[in-house]
């Protein structure tokens, strides 16, 4: 993947009035709606840092309107508050009203403005052609008010979303340079063999990103768990109980019969569990695939055998690309293959394998098991890794390349 684009360094925004578009969103506790993750909140810090001497204005959302994630940025205002000391971070509780007009007006070099949660413009929480963008009320009132753009929310970069490629021209913050850079070394000239762990939700997602990078000869083999295990089980006519296809039902409709000459292909390349555990009652307990077919229960872990051959194949690995978790690990019981996952991962980044995790929950959970330092690339994109990893030219890509030639 080749493409030109600017980025914060071939500027002089000193002095400047720069709206930056990060992305902060962060894992919210359901119950007291605090943050229980500052992940992204800290690795945007950078870009701050190398916008100190603007007048920086800062758009970010946090999970979809209506839903229960979504609230006001102001923890995340505060928290960096807490990690830029040096700098004057202020939270205003409003996105388009006269109090963000204002605030945008009167920020000074230095001082960094963060408005309110971007989502809170009904637009921004789904997609819409990106040439329809910068017709948008957000971009018409917002766009007057600056000098430059600056978009570092890779974590975003699969959205054609006003906020993410609405304004009239994008530099690229130092967030986003880094992703592409760690994940084109990843993906272009790897180390191989390369080696794919695939877990978590979004089933039909992660099916089309194995299948591209198999069939691509992108990757020597994938180590599937998780939802897509069982769409590729259930694609192959292995029922895994009634309980557990109806988590996948809507992603096997969309995976078709495609499933079945697939698998026939290149079914030496995808490494599949051959034991499981399942939630009875709250108690973990493992399973053979033949209990399995008519389990109750739903699945919740690998179990120990399939543990092992996911190790060994890490084990023998030049790179490691890691998107999703293996098991519920928010939940100690089910915790025990994503932390001995993650802990393969680490020796083979100390043997000198390139490892690469994907954000959003194995993000979190390298962070929870206090990992971090021991991967190569902890990404901020969990949903636009993926899109990245099945090839697809992402919007922000887009909007950067149109904007090469109007600097």
């Amino acid at each position: 993947m080749e493409f030109k684009f600017k980025t914060i360094n071939d500027v002089d925004l000193a002095g400047k009035k720069v709206l930056c578009r990060l992305d902060l969103n962060s894992p919210v506790d359901p119950d007291t709606l605090q943050l229980t993750s500052d992940l992204r909140i800290r690795a945007s810090c950078a870009t701050i840092k190398a916008l100190q001497e603007s007048a920086l204005v800062i758009l970010a959302h946090q999970g979809r309107y209506g839903e229960k994630d979504f609230i006001p940025l102001q923890q995340h205002a505060e928290k960096l508050a807490e990690l830029l000391p040096d700098q004057k971070v202020t939270f205003v509780d409003d996105l388009l009203g006269p109090n963000a007009i204002e605030a945008c007006k009167e920020v000074q070099p230095g001082e960094v403005v963060v408005l309110d949660n971007v989502r809170n413009f009904r637009p921004d929480n789904d997609e819409m052609p990106i040439d329809d963008c910068p017709k948008t009320e957000l971009v018409q009132k917002l766009a007057p008010l600056f000098d430059y753009f600056v978009v570092d929310a890779f974590g975003a970069a699969h959205r054609a979303q006003p906020s993410v490629v609405g304004w009239p021209k994008i530099l690229a913050g130092p967030v986003v340079v880094k992703e592409i850079e760690a994940l084109k070394k990843a993906l272009d000239d790897p180390q191989r063999p390369l080696v794919m762990l695939v877990g978590g939700a979004k089933a039909i997602d992660k099916y089309k990103a194995l299948k591209y990078n198999v069939e691509s000869k992108i990757a020597d083999k994938v180590l599937v768990a998780g939802l897509t295990a069982q769409l590729l089980y259930e694609g192959n006519g292995k029922m895994l109980g009634d309980v557990n296809r109806k988590t996948i039902e809507k992603d096997l409709e969309k995976a078709g019969v495609g499933v079945i000459p697939f698998m026939k292909k290149y079914g030496d390349n995808v490494v599949l569990p051959v034991d499981f555990a399942v939630d009875q009652d709250g108690e973990r307990v493992e399973i053979s695939m033949e209990d399995a077919i008519n389990t109750p229960y739903p699945i919740s872990d690998i179990g120990p055998r399939t543990l092992e051959m996911f190790k060994q194949e890490i084990a023998g690995a030049g790179t490691i690309i890691a998107n999703g978790p293996p098991g519920i690990f928010e939940k100690d019981t089910f915790a025990t293959s994503t932390i001995e996952l993650i802990d393969a991962m680490v020796a083979a980044t100390e043997r000198g394998a390139y490892t690469v995790i994907g954000g959003g929950d194995f993000g979190d959970a390298v962070e929870k098991f206090g990992k971090t330092e021991g991967i190569s690339w902890i990404s901020t994109g969990g949903g636009a890794m993926l899109e990245f990893m099945s090839g697809k030219w992402l919007p922000l890509f887009i909007a950067l390349a149109n904007s090469y030639d109007k600097f």
